[in-house]
């Protein structure tokens, strides 16, 4: 019996963590990113990208004055049909299906130009 001189109590911890959710740690998809990145998935990983992300259904932009302590809604749409990816699943799924020239690691990219053709890119980066 707990309590007993000699006997220790024991505590159950169901399902939980006390460090604050991720944040600033991802993007939102629209249909037109998720068509891109789909194209360049393998077609037996396609739904990969769905499963990897979130809806995100709404979109609220506020500001804060802390110093009149007053909280404003600035804009808020409740159609937007966005998914929420995580940097690192997005980063996996990438990594894992495209070829290796295309992710560099350890390069600092100085300048990235649209052509006008909008059908290639110039992007101009130092080795580390």
């Amino acid at each position: 019996m707990a309590g007993e001189e000699g006997e220790r109590g024991k505590a159950v911890i169901v399902g939980g963590s006390i460090a604050a959710p991720l944040t600033g740690s991802g993007l939102g998809l629209n249909s037109f990113s998720k068509q891109i990145i789909q194209s360049w998935l393998p077609h037996s990983q396609q739904q990969l990208l769905h499963n990897t992300t979130l809806p995100l259904t709404i979109v609220q932009n506020c500001v804060t004055d802390s110093e009149r302590k007053v909280h404003n809604t600035l804009t808020r749409d409740e159609s937007l049909n966005f998914r929420a990816a995580h940097w690192a699943d997005l980063h996996g799924l990438l990594y894992n299906a495209l070829p290796s020239n295309i992710l560099l690691w350890g390069h600092l990219f100085l300048s990235f130009h649209l052509l006008y053709d909008k059908g290639s890119v110039i992007v101009k980066a130092k080795v580390l």
